[in-house]
């Protein structure tokens, strides 16, 4: 099973399918209602149609889902003090970890691992927001691409991944993308795409959407 990683998902869909731009519109409409409702966003949310995409570096659009599981799986293990090292290469229990980790529901990289779709929008959230099933949002969630980042940040040397203050190098993500030998590679890959379209959702106000 594939994950894909889209960063302005209703103006990169508007163009190529009307039904599929349709049914997004409808989505970013529930999530304006619901943040109004919740009171985090007086301005409400409006996903733009169209926006000037900047330079994005080399990343996979698309991945196994087992890549985005190896790094929530990586999430956990950071948050509860234990060396993020490849499956298998320890004989502590994942399952513990990641039980003990997910249980504040404070993390909003780690809802990724219950739902293969899901929505973060650009706003200050705080905890991510569970919603019933039959919302109209897929995954049943909403998180922050600016909380994501900032779990994103802290998970990088983790991973091997250096960044200069909060940013990433052309050089180093290029080396990140084209690393296969490392032996989190697929975490590592996860992460940049990750990285990438948060980077992008946060400097034009728009969605990253798991699909």
């Amino acid at each position: 099973m594939g994950l894909a990683v889209t960063a302005g998902m209703l103006a990169a869909i508007v163009p190529l399918d009307s039904e599929g731009a349709d049914y997004y519109r409808a989505v970013f409409a529930r999530i304006d209602k619901l943040l109004a409702a919740q009171k985090i966003n007086a301005k409400g949310y409006r996903e733009p149609e169209e926006f000037t995409r900047p330079k994005m570096r080399r990343y996979l659009a698309s991945f196994p889902y087992e890549y985005m599981r190896l790094l929530t799986r990586a999430m956990a293990r950071h948050i509860e003090g234990v060396p993020v090292v490849p499956v298998g290469a320890d004989t502590r229990d994942d399952r513990s970890i990641f039980a003990d980790a997910s249980s504040l529901l404070s993390s909003h990289l780690l809802l990724v691992c219950t739902t293969p779709q899901g929505v973060f929008v650009p706003v200050e959230l705080g905890d991510p927001l569970f919603l019933e099933d039959g919302s109209g949002i897929p995954g049943s969630f909403l998180g922050s691409s600016l909380a994501l980042v900032r779990e994103l940040t802290k998970l990088a040397v983790p991973l091997g991944i250096t960044l200069e203050g909060a940013a990433l190098s052309d050089a180093e993500a290029a080396r990140v993308y084209s690393d296969e030998a490392h032996p989190l590679y697929r975490e590592r890959h996860a992460w940049l795409s990750l990285w990438e379209c948060a980077r992008v959702s946060t400097m034009c106000t728009v969605s990253l959407v798991l699909h």
